[in-house]
């Protein structure tokens, strides 16, 4: 993993001292990476999306640098980066408005709360 990313993922410092854990997490990488139904870089994109919505900006260089491997430019994963933080800001959004939504009125406007 080292040699692939520069660096030992956190994931992977966490998982190694657990065996059956760490060839859990390497085979379900592995049947990722070898299924064609998305290419390579598709594959990427994604991981660079999901990493600040899931909260997981460490992920961000990693996955940038297989991008970059894989022809990736700039403007590809800023435009990643950018769904995905629209879909936590979605996500957050749509929990805060069903946990208050008994002061939501139709159309969206907010009761005043006395």
């Amino acid at each position: 993993m080292a040699s692939y990313c520069g660096f030992v993922p956190r994931t992977c410092q966490v998982v190694r001292h657990n065996p059956a854990a760490l060839k859990t997490f390497f085979h379900k990488n592995e049947q990722l990476a070898i299924d064609k139904a998305l290419t390579g870089l598709a594959k990427e994109l994604i991981a660079i999306g999901a990493a600040p919505a899931l909260g997981f900006e460490h992920c961000l260089g990693m996955q940038s640098e297989g991008a970059k491997r894989q022809d990736a430019v700039d403007h590809q994963i800023f435009l990643a980066i950018l769904l995905g933080a629209s879909v936590a800001d979605t996500t957050t959004l749509s929990k805060s408005l069903r946990g208050g939504s008994a002061n939501v009125r139709p159309g969206g406007h907010l009761r005043r709360i006395t």
